[in-house]
């Protein structure tokens, strides 16, 4: 996957979040990568850890927004809204494996 791609997604996966977008499994934030970047994304593949790197991007910007110029207990409440709706990211490279 291209940087611009990744760049892309990792847009998409940030304004999903902040709209409120909740992923019960990873599969289903794959199938939206999949239609997103129109092409198959496989589990176990390189291209599926993109797609997780790129959703876990994503959340990270979504949380950085949300807590901007809010009270603490209310940003702490949002970004544990936001941890509920993140898949749970398994996908394991090669170099996650030896680590």
């Amino acid at each position: 996957m291209s940087l611009s791609s990744i760049e892309l997604l990792t847009q998409h996966f940030a304004q999903a979040f902040r709209g409120g977008a909740a992923y019960d499994s990873i599969t289903q934030a794959r199938q939206e990568a999949a239609i997103a970047l129109n092409r198959s994304v496989q589990p176990g593949t390189a291209l599926a850890k993109q797609v997780e790197e790129a959703l876990e991007a994503g959340l990270v910007l979504a949380a950085r927004q949300l807590v901007q110029d809010v009270e603490p207990l209310v940003a702490f409440d949002s970004l544990v809204k936001l941890y509920e709706h993140q898949p749970n990211l398994a996908t394991r490279s090669s170099t996650s494996i030896r680590n």
